[in-house]
């Protein structure tokens, strides 16, 4: 049989298809459904991709397959043409998604008999519950295709589980949602990133309900939904005035009546983040039943009150006092020179620093909590405040730990060991709203990273450790301070190479990054929220700052380290 030994491609994305759907990422719901009239459904090119030719050789072959990933319909029907029919019925597609970087050329050439090696630039890995993994940097995939003749035509014997689209179709073929858990408490709504196939968007989405979380969050989270919960049980339709509509599984109705609450705000969380279920009914036992408002768990937004240090004391950056100065918001630091202001999500609970005693200071809003200072010596950074009663803050260079300081001091602080941390200087860390995501920036050799991690506790709240942490790549030569600005996005500031300009970055988890603004040299703090219509920065000669997008214009009086609350 005639064939060529080597053969380079680059895979065009204009010309491979949108999936349908994917395995058990899922492959299909299960969900059974009325489909959802058109104009709810996501508006997805689909081009079928061409099966085997006759008399094609190996290496033809294997370019076929890693094109015939892009075309899910009839469960991958044409990507299993590629394949023994041995093993074609076998062959798990839904195992994971590989992505690898369009425009980068791609080998496949003959390594040996009826054997055909790939290699790609691979950038993310997508598993099998749609939760993305991202490489630091492109890395080379070999892939190993051995082959036989079945019939007089080349087929593969063993190929991986799994599929392959470039990082530009992906993005045209899945969509991102926010699969949401409870914090150890059931305070709070924790959200995660999972990537789902954009033509079944909602069905999709809901089946993921119940799955496991994400390892850097599974020892810190927990769930209302009953043990065995699926979507599968539901389904999917439209109300009479042509709303979606969703008949939930009628396990929930034996749940307590505070358990399915808090199941019904998970449930009505994820779908929120679905665009093909907005404003979706709820269905079960054939009533409407609505997700709880009063006492409720919160999401973990970011408040839109921007705060700072002013001269003296902890200030509302935009409300001013009776004499025309900024307001200020903490009775027991107004005589006092602090840094790193914070103010609780919810509760009186105040923090600060005081830079010339290397102090963590603790107090409130109302005087409720008495003006408290903890040394805690080399190494302290800007506190942040979780809505248990702590305060946390680094524990110095190298000491591979966190304190959480109590508001009522004693034996209620907390050194939190953390191994992963140990012989790095912690540049700055802040919890999220939900008081479970903890970022952390640190200096490690040479170089400054950021992870992300959860604090793991017990049911009363006391922490008990930190998890494992995800690592966040961005493009950032160099980080100087990382914030949150929304459930799943940072607020950066940085430099993109050495010596370049400072710029402000907006990473969201699942869009990437974007720039927000170029910074004012001597910029040291920056704060924004998409709760606001403002960014906000400080320099380290004191003077504030404020964007509306247009450009920075000084504010008339001096304060540093803006904050929202």
């Amino acid at each position: 049989m005639n064939h060529a030994p080597t053969r380079r491609l680059v895979l065009a994305a204009a010309l491979l298809p949108m999936l349908a759907g994917c395995a058990r990422i899922p492959i299909s719901s299960g969900v059974q459904s009325t489909p959802l009239p058109s104009a709810a459904q996501d508006a997805a090119p689909y081009v079928e991709p061409r099966g085997p030719e006759p008399g094609a050789g190996p290496v033809q072959i294997a370019e076929g397959f890693i094109r015939a990933g892009a075309g899910a319909a009839d469960d991958y029907a044409v990507a299993r043409e590629y394949l023994d029919p041995a093993v074609a019925e076998a062959w798990d597609p839904g195992e994971a998604i590989v992505v690898y970087a369009a425009g980068e050329e791609i080998v496949a050439e003959e390594v040996g008999e009826a054997t055909v090696r790939v290699s790609l630039q691979v950038i993310a890995m997508i598993d099998a519950v749609g939760a993305r993994t991202r490489l630091p940097e492109p890395t080379t995939r070999e892939i190993v295709l051995p082959m036989r003749e079945v019939d007089g035509q080349w087929r593969i014997t063993a190929p991986p589980a799994g599929i392959f689209l470039t990082d530009t179709v992906f993005g045209l073929l899945f969509s991102a949602i926010r699969l949401f858990h409870l914090d150890i408490s059931r305070r709070h709504l924790v959200p995660e990133i999972r990537w789902v196939p954009a033509r079944s968007l909602a069905a999709s989405g809901l089946a993921l309900l119940g799955t496991p979380p994400v390892a850097y969050l599974a020892q810190a989270v927990t769930s209302a939904l009953p043990e065995g919960f699926t979507v599968r049980e539901a389904a999917i339709g439209t109300a009479g005035d042509g709303s979606p509509r969703v008949i939930l599984p009628a396990s929930l109705s034996a749940l307590p009546a505070t358990q399915r609450a808090l199941a019904l705000a998970q449930i009505a969380a994820t779908a929120q983040s679905i665009p093909a279920l907005a404003g979706v009914r709820f269905m079960l036992d054939g009533d409407v039943v609505e997700p709880p408002v009063q006492g409720a768990p919160w999401r973990p937004g970011v408040g839109h009150r921007p705060i700072g240090a002013g001269e003296r004391g902890m200030i509302a950056l935009d409300e001013q006092g009776p004499s025309g100065a900024p307001l200020q918001l903490v009775p027991a630091l107004e005589d006092r020179a602090v840094r790193g202001p914070a103010l609780a999500a919810r509760g009186p609970l105040a923090a600060a620093w005081d830079p010339a005693s290397g102090e963590i200071l603790l107090a409130s809003t109302d005087g409720s909590v008495p003006l408290r200072a903890v040394a805690v010596g080399a190494g302290v950074t800007a506190p942040s405040i979780d809505d248990h009663g702590y305060v946390w803050t680094s524990a110095g260079t190298s000491a591979g730990a966190l304190l959480a300081l109590h508001r009522t001091g004693g034996d209620a602080d907390v050194r939190v060991e953390v191994p992963w941390l140990q012989q790095r200087q912690v540049l700055g860390m802040q919890l999220s709203t939900d008081s479970t995501r903890l970022i952390v920036l640190s200096q490690q050799g040479t170089a400054r990273v950021l992870d992300l991690a959860a604090v793991v506790r017990d049911d009363r709240g006391a922490p008990l450790g930190v998890t494992s942490p995800r690592r966040i790549h961005t493009e950032l030569s160099r980080i100087d301070q990382a914030v949150w600005y929304d459930e799943t996005a940072l607020l950066l500031h940085g430099a993109a190479t050495v010596g370049a300009e400072p710029r402000a970055v907006l990473l969201d988890f699942a869009t990437g990054e974007e720039m927000l603004s170029l910074l004012r040299a001597g910029t040291e703090r920056l704060a924004g929220s998409s709760a606001a219509s403002s960014l906000w920065a400080s320099t380290g000669e004191g003077e504030l700052l404020r964007s509306d997008g247009a450009g920075w214009e000084a504010v008339p009086f001096p304060a540093r380290d803006p904050a929202f609350h």
